[in-house]
């Protein structure tokens, strides 16, 4: 990562001996900031919460993340699809609990969205939480 703007300049100097290459003066780095209910005042949460009830929710108590959080960071394109991947983008796991609070709640929304329980990872192939049922 932090060889990375240097490489940039060296791809731009290269693709612009072939090209005339100017800046666009229109354009807008960055992306737009995720909303996070664990930096909000209470008059903030409560109006969330009263027009979506899903910012009412909360699915990590110690992080203070809530369903809607969640829910976006699954919905994205390129969405989340194991519990560090929503880990990196809600800090759902993060708190003093260390997710024995919230686990439970992720692999229930999993579930809900079609997810099987064996197919549900921690980081990703080869690190399933389940694999099968003792009990029928």
């Amino acid at each position: 990562m932090t060889a990375a703007p240097a490489i940039a300049a060296l791809v731009v100097d290269m693709i612009g001996s072939a090209l005339d290459l100017r800046p666009n003066p229109g354009f807008q780095g960055g992306r737009p900031a995720l909303p996070h209910f664990a930096h909000w005042d209470d008059e903030e949460r409560a109006r969330r919460a009263a027009a979506d009830s899903r910012w009412g929710e909360m699915i990590c108590r110690c992080e203070h993340v809530a369903r809607a959080e969640v829910d976006e960071a699954l919905a994205n394109p390129f969405g989340a699809r194991s519990l560090d991947a929503i880990k990196r983008r809600t800090r759902c796991g993060m708190g003093r609990c260390q997710g024995g609070f919230c686990t439970p709640r992720l692999v229930e929304i999993l579930e809900a969205r079609g997810a099987a329980p064996e197919a549900i990872c921690k980081r990703g192939a080869g690190s399933h939480l389940f694999y099968g049922r003792i009990k029928p």
